[in-house]
């Protein structure tokens, strides 16, 4: 029986191998467009009048200038080729900052309000992360629960954090601290092309925090990474393989050919067939035997584990009904003792 456990956990760990196991999306890099540079980002990026930026060897951040409070005290700055950048990753560490995120995909930013963008934005007020666009110069949360943000998202403040954006299609895809697996995702078709900006809540007096070592690349492609074990005797053959060349005078393609068979040749032909047909129900017969086999393995390993969870039970309780009658021995015993004793006294 032991022999036959061993076979059934090595059949069953040999299956288990042979699983494909997924990992996580994987992107396809292409060009750099735009890599943070001290010394050229302030003839480099545009800024409003609202705020006063700064960008500088701790990166880029804002100071607020005119005293707006609120809701009406968001600053950013706009960085990009307004139609040429569509599909592209976007990296950058985010050091001190309590309220702030990124816009990507802008197209047309002004500054006609404080939301008035023209594109998606991403960022976090040091409880949540939440989601949004500009809808005609209009804030539109594009996260459903909550006004700004859901339960799901909350991270609290992290004094610094890295952020990675996988823009692609109509999927936006944020990943914090290199996490393999997405932090926040939403998918939206408004906006389709657009640069990057950098956008902070400054109130009077308070810091912004920094943007550093911002990188954007164009994503080519992402492909999910699968790790497969193929069984013993297969061969992975490219779905564009040709077949050899064939020999001078002669062409591979033969999709025009008409050939003719003489009636011995047709009667080898259905003999072979049937064997061919014979060995396929042999082939499934012993398919069928060993499927039984297993099953009648499976059955022997169920009933060896009950006879032992039996043999178990049955020790257990023999050893109760022992205590319990060396007590119904004892208690008497020891109580005539005790009464032999008050009486002599």
């Amino acid at each position: 029986m032991r022999l036959k456990k061993l076979v059934l956990f090595i059949l069953v760990l040999g299956l288990a191998m042979t699983v494909p196991e997924k990992v996580n999306a994987a992107e396809t890099l292409g060009e750099v467009f735009y890599q943070y540079n001290a010394a050229t980002a302030a003839q480099e990026w545009k800024f409003y009048d609202r705020g006063h930026w700064n960008f500088d060897g701790n990166g880029i951040s804002c100071d607020n200038n005119d005293g707006r409070t609120g809701d009406d005290a968001w600053y950013y700055t706009y960085i990009g080729n307004k139609a040429g950048w569509t599909d592209y990753v976007i990296e950058a560490d985010f050091v001190n900052v309590t309220e702030g995120g990124i816009i990507f995909r802008s197209a047309n930013p002004t500054n006609a309000t404080v939301d008035a963008f023209d594109g998606y934005y991403i960022g976090t007020d040091s409880d949540y992360l939440f989601a949004g666009k500009d809808t005609n110069d209009k804030w539109d949360t594009i996260e459903e629960d909550g006004p700004d943000a859901s339960a799901a998202y909350k991270i609290g403040y992290k004094a610094k954090m890295h952020w990675k954006i996988v823009v692609k299609g109509d999927t936006y895809t944020l990943y914090l601290d290199n996490a393999k697996f997405p932090t926040l995702q939403v998918c939206d078709s408004t906006y389709k092309t657009g640069g990057v900006a950098i956008r902070f809540r400054v109130y009077p007096g308070d810091l912004s925090g920094y943007v550093q070592n911002l990188k954007v690349t164009k994503l080519i492609e992402t492909q999910d990474t699968v790790v497969d074990t193929p069984s013993q005797g297969t061969t992975n053959t490219p779905s564009n393989s040709t077949a050899p060349d064939a020999p001078n005078g002669t062409s591979n393609d033969t999709s025009n050919e008409v050939t003719t068979e003489t009636p011995e040749e047709q009667t080898g032909e259905n003999q072979q067939e049937v064997t061919e047909e014979e060995k396929d129900e042999g082939s499934e017969e012993k398919t069928d035997d060993r499927a039984e086999s297993t099953k009648e393995d499976v059955k022997d390993v169920s009933k060896d584990k009950t006879d032992e969870v039996n043999e178990i039970l049955d020790g257990i309780l023999l050893g109760i009904l022992i205590v319990v009658g060396i007590a119904a021995v004892a208690i008497p015993i020891v109580f005539i003792a005790i009464s032999k004793k008050k009486k002599s006294e």
